[in-house]
């Protein structure tokens, strides 16, 4: 357990990612748009549990986007806990250190990740399997079923990211997708 807060150690699942050890982080303004975005920036050594396992060193950005219209439990913000906070005037999009523990929780299921590491990663899991020696930047998008989904990110800006997601569920049997809407979100 001291390994991981010294090092830094981070486990995900469906709603919630849990970060021991030190963590730069940061959480998108949600009301501008339909995504909940969030940033973290880890450097020196760690590993990662959950949905796959990872042991990696270097530096390490992971940024996170979920849908506000995925879940009814979302109250359309992420929602990060830490006893402790350095360097942050909590408003949205700024960067803050957490030295010990760090929760986000968004209430809903994480649609596209961006990750960039510099060094060295271990990695086994469900999207992917290797070893990595230098650098690299991979970006997973996983669509809804019986969805369209509308990603817009630019990597210059990852906090300014917008997500949109409809999903045939959402309108009734037989009932088409709403073109319209679609077609206003889409076009720039």
């Amino acid at each position: 357990m001291a390994a991981c807060v010294a090092a830094g150690c981070a486990w995900r699942s469906t709603g919630v990612e849990h970060f021991l050890g030190p963590v730069y982080f940061r959480v998108a303004d949600a009301s501008a748009t339909r995504a909940l975005v969030w940033q973290v920036r880890r450097f020196a050594i760690g590993a990662d549990g959950g949905d796959r396992v990872s042991l990696w060193m270097g530096a390490l950005e992971r940024t996170a986007i979920a849908s506000t219209d995925q879940s009814a439990a979302s109250s359309g913000s992420v929602v990060w806990r830490s006893p402790l906070v350095w360097s942050c005037d909590g408003q949205p999009g700024d960067w803050c250190f957490s030295p010990l523990f760090l929760t986000v929780e968004n209430a809903s299921r994480t649609v596209f990740v961006q990750t960039t590491i510099i060094g060295a990663r271990l990695e086994l899991g469900a999207e992917t399997t290797g070893l990595l020696i230098g650098a690299e930047r991979r970006a997973t998008v996983w669509p809804e079923a019986d969805a369209m989904t509308f990603v817009a990110f630019d990597s210059s800006h990852p906090i300014d990211a917008d997500l949109a997601v409809w999903a045939s569920r959402d309108f009734g049997e037989g009932a088409s997708m709403p073109i319209h809407q679609i077609l206003e979100v889409i076009t720039p």
